[in-house]
């Protein structure tokens, strides 16, 4: 899912995120870096798939984040606006979201 989030916002960035994380090849450099952070996704991108906790603050960034992003990618579009009533309903509870 994060792969195909960064897709939108930027194909390369996708491919070297993507490569990076499976094949332990180059990293981002700072420009492609900043591109993410621009988006107020890097909390979400480079999070633990493992386990983990997003405070308030980093759950409300993220939504807002992506609501900004026309999702293209019909076969996952139902997981992403999942994603996004996920994040929506903590939000609006103002709790945080832990995953293990």
């Amino acid at each position: 899912m994060r792969y195909l989030i960064l897709k939108e916002i930027d194909e390369n960035i996708a491919d070297v995120w993507r490569d990076s994380c499976i094949k332990n090849s180059r990293l981002l450099t700072a420009e492609e870096y900043k591109k993410i952070y621009d988006h107020n996704l890097d909390d979400f991108i480079f999070h633990s798939d493992c386990s983990g906790l997003l405070g308030r603050r980093k759950v409300k960034r993220i939504l807002l984040a992506l609501e900004k992003i026309d999702f293209k990618n019909e076969d996952w579009k139902d997981l992403f606006d999942g994603l996004k009533k996920i994040l929506r309903i903590a939000m609006e509870n103002k709790s945080s979201i832990g995953y293990y």
